[in-house]
């Protein structure tokens, strides 16, 4: 009897600890240790993100309004240019050919400027965007007791995750939240 007793309490154990050790895995299963953000949606609806991209887009404004402008002065030196062609001595001919020169010169170092800065001022201004979204994302990824959180791009470093692993929404909210307060 006694040997019947002792089974049972092994059976006993044994069912106890293989639920046990099924529950823990299960729990492992269910926790998400590895995540995916995506980098365009956050760009798109990140509130500093936005700012960021409509100060970027009012600087390009002012260079084209620039562009523009030294556009209508190579227009209207051109213009002068012809009609001294008609009317003007030689001399007028020369002096309107070379302000249509200098104005030309002028249109292509400013725009060749502009395009070289584009790229530089607009790094200046979304680099420090990106440091916060990654030092904010140190952070919550610690608090959630994630182990990796992978970033998606247009290049496709990601070629296919499960969508559950996303946590881009949830990350915008509290990226929004943190810039509100």
């Amino acid at each position: 009897m006694m040997m019947k007793q002792n089974n049972r309490i092994a059976l006993l154990l044994s069912s106890l600890s293989l639920i046990l050790s099924i529950v823990l895995i299960a729990k492992s299963f269910t926790k998400q240790d590895i995540v995916y953000i995506d980098s365009n949606k956050i760009l798109a609806e990140y509130k500093v993100a936005i700012a960021v991209q409509q100060e970027f887009e009012g600087k390009e404004k002012e260079w084209q309004r620039n562009i523009d402008t030294l556009q209508q002065e190579l227009t209207h030196a051109f213009q002068q240019y012809e009609k001294s062609m008609v009317v003007g001595s030689a001399k007028e001919q020369q002096l309107a050919k070379k302000e249509v020169e200098h104005k030309k010169t002028n249109l292509e170092r400013y725009m060749r400027a502009t395009q070289e800065n584009s790229e530089s001022e607009k790094a200046k201004l979304i680099n420090p965007v990106y440091q916060k979204i990654n030092q904010f994302l140190t952070v919550y990824g610690q608090k959630k007791g994630y182990k990796l959180i992978l970033i998606a791009n247009p290049v496709g470093t990601i070629s296919y995750a499960e969508e559950n692993l996303n946590i881009t929404d949830e990350v915008i909210v509290e990226l929004n939240k943190a810039y509100d307060n």
